[in-house]
């Protein structure tokens, strides 16, 4: 950030632009002024038409070979000015100038060695005027010539040293034909009148433009161009006063040598010369001193705005840096101490301002950080890197905290600072965790609802299997015990899946409204008989209705699990308190705690009093197969279980705890309205019994449809099977008319469940389905089946409870 009070549009950039534009134009004027007056002096030679070649009458005319020679120096400044880059015209301008070096240097050989090569004679045939020869090329514009196309030979070379020496050469060149300009205007005869081959007006005028012309397509930093261009003091004075100087110089030679010295005495000359060189020097200087002062009075002005600009920019820069939520520290990238902070950073690291200013890197990052912090910082002042991800930051009381640091190179009262701003990550380092947590939560509850579909098929085929066994022996049958085992253990292994599917929270839940104060009171014996006698149970219930929608008994499972917890937290006994309440989560609670929506919710607190947890742990409980028991004493699923639970009914549960201090969970479940929980119906399952109707079954698994139409066959049913949704709908359209109620899997090859139930209802409106899985709610489209009241049994299912539910569904 630098403060700069340069008034737009006058930068050094722009003036050099403008300087380049002009001196091309002034460089272009002139190579076209040269070619015109050699053009028409070459026509006046080729036309007979003298008066073209001269100025007027009493004058020279200018020789064809240097009226030929000046377009050719003219076209290649020109080319070279206008086409810098282009290969080809270069290497034709070239060889245009060496040619007229060689043709010049002919010349001069002929005049030096007195030889007669009369090389001119390919033009023209020289004539004799008096004692003066016209139609020849004179020494001095031969010379004058090589150095012209020495110049823009040296051009072409685009050095800066080569463009240095044209600019030298374009100006002496210039002044040549300024010296012969002056000749002819003072009438002093230097070269008119002492040489026999005179140097003609027009060839004088041409040498000028064509020199300035040189001087000009040099460029802006050829010297003496650089001193006039530019928007430096010098540069301006220079263009101010050289015209003057000049011109005032040239106009007193012109008075002194043919006015005054014609009509009056050398000393009257003098006299008036000085007091009229007085005069216009005075005239001059007055007016220049008046445009120099205006000038300086705006260029003051244009500073005392700038200031004003730079202190107003500071003020707003100043507050920004102050009251901006992120910590900021300006520091020296060199020393690498602190110059300035704002408030912000004051509070991340415990300093005071004050303190701050006398400290510098290594002071606010842990020693055995800063090799690391030293290179980024070092990084960042170089521009290699801008932002320095999870830098340790050390406060005053020793803690550390982690931080993103942002830094930028400013200039700050001409001094060079590199601006750090830091973002405390801590609490995005929270949200990350809790988030890599959620996920392996859901990652485990996958595998948990994938594994879910087989296993319960496997279970249902046992168990289906074995109760028809049951029902077909004798009470005294010794084989009958095997068989109740068999169905004991397919029974707990049911509920081991259950318990899967509560964890990853895929399980089909009934929701009803019921008041939390009830379900805790009816649970409270089983509670009591769960824990021990050794440990105190006390209830401290809400003095109102929490009614929540929840299915009753899950919330059961969740206390079951909590208390079975806390007991093996408490092996020498204790006190085991739960509690229920009302609490309302707002936009604060939620940023203090990182999750939540805002509410109003039921809480439930359980908590004991043994030997708590530390942090490492409490971070861990809610991990699937987690335990700290020993082997074979926990399964490690008891918690997860809570935690799908609690998920699975839109609530939220944590967990405060400490070694030797007991432990707390705090369950949020939303609180529904009286009126709310009135309007919604809960279905009473009706009695089951047999039947006689037509049933439609589609299975794709073998052993399970097999075992399915066993059921249903020996308790009167007629079936029909299905192996898939496909082969369901065409036995369905073969027998529409006797079909009373399709029993169907919800997932099955080529057409689902739900897919062949709407196929049919378009044949018949009416026609009633029980739909059942094994797979967990996500994957069967709860919302459209369990969520529009059709009927669903999950699998595993006993025979008994399966004949329940088909007479539901046909009395329905």
């Amino acid at each position: 950030m630098k403060y700069d009070g340069g008034r737009p549009g006058d930068s050094d950039e722009e003036c050099t632009d403008h300087a380049v534009i002009f001196l091309r134009r002034v460089a272009l004027v002139c190579s076209a002024v040269t070619t015109f007056v050699g053009a028409a002096a070459l026509a006046g030679w080729v036309f007979d038409w003298l008066i073209l070649a001269r100025i007027g009458e009493g004058y020279i005319p200018m020789a064809p070979s240097t009226a030929l020679s000046f377009i050719i120096l003219s076209v290649a400044l020109a080319a070279h000015v206008h086409y810098p880059a282009h290969r080809l015209v270069r290497m034709l301008a070239k060889a245009c100038l060496i040619i007229v070096l060689s043709f010049c240097s002919l010349i001069l050989i002929e005049y030096l060695a007195a030889m007669k090569l009369d090389i001119e004679l390919l033009l023209t045939a020289p004539r004799d005027v008096g004692n003066i020869i016209i139609g020849r090329m004179s020494p001095v514009t031969a010379s004058n010539f090589l150095l012209s196309a020495a110049a823009i030979l040296l051009m072409l070379i685009s050095r800066k040293a080569s463009k240095n020496i044209s600019s030298i050469l374009g100006i002496i060149v210039a002044l040549v034909g300024l010296v012969l300009i002056l000749d002819y205007l003072y009438n002093t005869l230097i070269l008119y009148g002492r040489l026999k081959i005179p140097v003609a007006l027009n060839t004088s005028i041409a040498f000028m433009t064509l020199g300035t012309g040189i001087t000009a397509g040099a460029g802006r930093h050829s010297w003496p161009v650089r001193l006039l261009t530019g928007s430096s003091v010098r540069a301006r004075l220079l263009r101010l006063f050289l015209p003057v100087t000049i011109a005032m110089t040239l106009g007193y030679g012109w008075l002194n040598t043919v006015i005054f010295s014609r009509i009056i005495s050398p000393s009257m000359t003098s006299a008036l010369t000085a007091i009229l060189s007085i005069m216009i020097v005075s005239f001059v200087v007055s007016r220049i001193s008046k445009i120099i002062s205006v000038k300086i009075d705006r260029l003051n002005m244009e500073r005392e705005q700038a200031a004003k600009a730079l202190t107003e920019s500071e003020k707003k820069f100043r507050a920004i840096f102050e009251n901006a939520i992120d910590g900021m520290l300006l520091a020296d990238p060199e020393s690498k101490m602190f110059v300035m902070s704002n408030k912000t950073i004051s509070q991340m690291v415990g300093y005071t301002e004050k303190e701050i200013a006398g400290l510098g890197i290594m002071d606010i990052h842990p020693a055995g950080d800063l090799p690391f912090v030293i290179e980024q910082f070092e990084r960042q002042a170089r521009g290699e890197i801008t932002v320095a991800v999870d830098i340790p930051v050390k406060r005053k009381d020793g803690s550390v905290f982690y931080a993103d640091i942002s830094a930028t190179p400013i200039l700050l009262q001409g001094r060079k600072c590199l601006m750090g701003i830091f973002r405390d990550t801590t609490e995005r380092k929270r949200l990350e965790a809790q988030l890599i947590q959620s996920q392996k939560l859901e990652a485990v509850g996958q595998l948990a609802g994938g594994i879910a579909h087989d296993f319960n098929n496997i279970l249902t085929a046992i168990i289906g299997y074995a109760s028809i066994a049951q029902m077909k022996m004798k009470q005294d049958d010794p084989v009958r015990h095997n068989i109740e085992q068999v169905l004991a253990s397919a029974e707990r292994a049911a509920n081991l899946t259950q318990s899967l599917l509560a964890f990853s929270a895929k399980q089909i839940n009934y929701l009803a409204p019921i008041d939390l104060n009830e379900t805790v009171r009816k649970i409270d014996r089983l509670l009591s008989r769960v824990i021990g006698e050794d440990i105190e149970l006390r209830t401290e219930l809400f003095d109102g209705r929490l009614t929540v929608m929840a299915d009753h008994g899950q919330i059961e499972q969740v206390l079951m699990n909590l208390a079975t917890n806390a007991r093996d937290a408490m092996p020498s006994g204790g006190l085991l308190t739960i509690e229920t309440g009302k609490i309302e989560i707002d936009e604060e609670y939620i940023k203090a705690h990182g999750y939540g929506k805002a509410g109003t919710y039921a809480l439930i607190s359980v908590t004991d009093s043994g030997v708590g947890m530390d942090e490492k742990t409490r971070e861990k409980i809610f991990e699937p197969f987690f335990t700290t028991k020993e082997i074979g004493k926990g399964t490690g699923l008891g918690l997860s279980i809570v935690y799908g639970i609690i998920k699975q009914h839109n609530g939220y549960i944590n967990c405060y705890s400490e070694a030797g201090k007991g432990t707390t969970f705090k369950i949020y479940l939303p609180l529904i309205k009286a009126e709310e929980a009135k309007k919604i119906k809960t279905i009473k399952p009706e009695t089951a019994g047999t039947g006689t109707e037509i049933i439609l079954l589609a299975e794709d698994e073998e052993e399970v449809r097999r075992l399915t139409r066993m059921v249903l066959e020996e308790s009167g049913y007629k079936v029909i099977e299905a192996k898939d949704g496909e082969e369901a709908v065409n036995k369905y359209i073969e027998s529409k008319d006797s079909i009373q109620l399709l029993l169907l899997d919800v997932i099955m090859p080529k057409m689902n469940g739900k897919e062949v139930y709407d196929r049919i209802k378009k044949l018949n409106p009416g026609i009633k389905v029980l739909f059942s899985s094994g797979y967990p709610a996500d994957f069967i489209r709860k919302d459209d089946i369990v969520g529009k009241g059709l009927a669903f049994v999950s699998k595993p299912i006993s025979p008994t409870e399966l004949l329940k539910k088909v007479r539901e569904a046909l009395d329905k």
